[in-house]
């Protein structure tokens, strides 16, 4: 264990291999850079603590490689997880703690690299992810405020339950379970190809502009706004009434709207 922060700076590789329920404890800051890689795992483990608890925050950058924490790499800070990379994998848990100040609860998550796939992602304040050349796929995303997620090639989500979101998404859109629950505000997807949902559910309004729409069911608080080629969703429902649905090359085909 380190009772104050930890620095590290190499030309190469970082590996941090833990065994069992073994894990290393920073009493401060952690801030990690590396040319080719930093990765983080954990192997025997029974899942019980995370591999890597930085009390302070915890900053990551790889240069030119790879973030790799795939085999149970979970990192979990009192403060904020920032990482940067070519390329984040990440199909475990990033857990993040909060603290509280004067006017907000603290828990950033930052993630910004050539290609994100994360499994499972948990917040308790705002988690802002971009992929700059690749896709972004989170298979569960959970965090009280808001999610803004960017990314240059596709977004690809599994179950979401987010206080907002904005989601920009140069190809596909592709949710399975969207849940919103502030109440102010509208819900933003923007995709460069087709949105794809099976269930949406906000405590806001939502737009969705994109080539062509396919979903289930929505609904939404407030206004429901659908801009596309052509449009095939099952029942859509705004408890404001206000349900703008517009085709601009085919048809639209819609089970009950509310």
């Amino acid at each position: 264990n380190i009772t104050g922060n930890f620095t590290a700076d190499v030309t190469g590789a970082m590996d941090f291999a833990m065994i069992g329920d073994g894990q290393l404890v920073i009493g401060g800051a952690t801030d990690l850079n590396a040319s080719d890689a930093i990765t983080v795992s954990q192997t025997n483990s029974a899942g019980s603590v995370p591999a890597l608890f930085s009390a302070g925050a915890f900053d990551a950058e790889v240069s030119a490689g790879t973030f790799n924490a795939l085999a149970n790499g979970d990192i979990e800070s009192d403060t904020s997880v920032v990482i940067s990379a070519e390329s984040i994998e990440y199909d475990n848990t990033i857990a993040v703690d909060s603290i509280e100040t004067v006017t907000e609860t603290l828990g950033l998550v930052t993630l910004e690299g050539g290609a994100l796939d994360i499994g499972s992602l948990s917040a308790t304040f705002i988690v802002n992810a971009t992929s700059t050349s690749g896709d972004l796929e989170i298979d569960d995303l959970d965090t009280p405020p808001s999610a803004s997620l960017t990314s240059a090639g596709a977004i690809r989500l599994g179950s979401v339950d987010v206080g907002g979101i904005t989601a920009d998404a140069t190809g596909d859109f592709l949710v399975d379970t969207l849940t919103t629950r502030q109440l102010s505000a509208i819900d933003f997807i923007t995709s460069g190809g087709p949105a794809n949902y099976t269930n949406i559910n906000s405590s806001r309004g939502i737009s969705i502009d994109a080539v062509n729409i396919v979903g289930g069911d929505l609904v939404a608080a407030a206004v429901v706004d659908l801009d596309a080629e052509s449009i095939d969703i099952g029942t859509a429902t705004s408890t404001q009434g206000f349900l703008n649905l517009t085709s601009t090359v085919g048809d639209i085909t819609a089970g009950d709207l509310a």
